[in-house]
């Protein structure tokens, strides 16, 4: 059962990512506030389900519990502040190479258990950083995307025809970037917040409120940005189905995952090292994404040395 809802997870947080950049590639700036407003209004929906249904382990309401965990505050604007990145990544970069590095997501997440480690005189960590499993995957990932960034191909679609190279390094930087907070993200839940034993649907809930302004800010942004891109008022009637869908996914992958981290969370965590693969498929077939052999050969390489490096955990 936990295999069947890991693959719909997967699958549904690839269909939000596909939606999500046909609407940016299809609008340049305003597209990614679009987004990002959809998706931050979907999983506060979401989480105001979970609390009127009484689902919440401790019964306790989401702003009670945000003001005993603070650190929630902090942990959700890094999940925000990665998920937005990626969504302005989308002007500069395809789905498949998004996919492919935001595994490096990993990577940070463990030199930073590392450090936090080193810093707290926790030394027998570090050796694990230095074991061929981990070592190897690390240079591999540094070394591609350092030849996927040099490359002088462009990728097919509107928003990178007749642009150069300097286009796709601006949306590597980006997802680098995302990855850094996603990895904070993790980071922050794992020392200040599961500390404090919080249910899985308690911080849920807690978490999606804040999500009420991240979506007000981000149809500020639309207004403020729209008279400076080419967003129209046609523009965004002709996507409000395709901002529902992101929604709608977003919703149904979110609550997949909850639901089947309740069969097994172990096995579930395990078989999502693979995501990565499953967008770049996606991204080929539904929106047409051609790369030069060079460029297949770098994002699945990265792809790849991701989930050799995530597999380390469960060997």
């Amino acid at each position: 059962m936990w295999m069947l809802f890991a693959i719909s997870s997967m699958v549904l947080y690839a269909m939000e990512e596909l939606v999500g950049k046909k609407i940016v590639r299809d609008n340049s700036t305003s597209g990614s506030w679009m987004v990002f407003s959809a998706t931050s209004l979907s999983i506060l929906t979401f989480g105001c389900v979970l609390w009127i249904s009484g689902l919440g382990e401790s019964g306790q309401s989401p702003i009670l519990i945000l003001m005993e965990n603070p650190w929630i505050l902090l942990n959700s604007v890094c999940t925000r502040l990665a998920m937005l990145l990626v969504f302005i990544a989308f002007k500069y970069i395809g789905v498949s190479i998004e996919a492919a590095i935001s595994g490096v997501s990993s990577v940070v997440l463990f030199l930073g258990f590392v450090s936090i480690n080193i810093f707290t005189g926790k030394l027998e960590a570090v050796k694990e950083l230095f074991m061929p499993g981990r070592l190897i995957p690390i240079i591999l990932i540094i070394v591609l995307i350092f030849l996927l960034s040099k490359t002088d191909e462009e990728t097919v679609g509107t928003a990178l025809k007749n642009k150069k190279a300097g286009i796709m390094i601006t949306g590597i930087v980006l997802v680098l970037l995302a990855c850094i907070f996603d990895a904070s993200d993790s980071l922050i839940f794992a020392y200040f917040i599961s500390e404090e034993a919080i249910g899985e649907i308690d911080y849920f809930m807690s978490a999606s409120l804040l999500n009420l302004f991240y979506g007000a800010f981000s149809i500020i942004m639309v207004v403020v940005t729209r008279k400076k891109t080419d967003y129209t008022h046609q523009f965004a009637r002709k996507n409000i189905l395709f901002l529902v869908l992101v929604g709608i996914f977003d919703i149904c992958s979110s609550l997949t995952y909850v639901i089947g981290s309740g069969y097994d969370a172990v096995k579930l965590a395990m078989l999502y090292i693979v995501y990565p693969i499953v967008p770049i498929i996606g991204a080929r077939i539904f929106l047409k994404e051609q790369y030069t052999t060079r460029q297949y050969f770098c994002i699945f390489g990265i792809a790849i040395a991701s989930i050799v490096f995530c597999l380390m955990d469960y060997v």
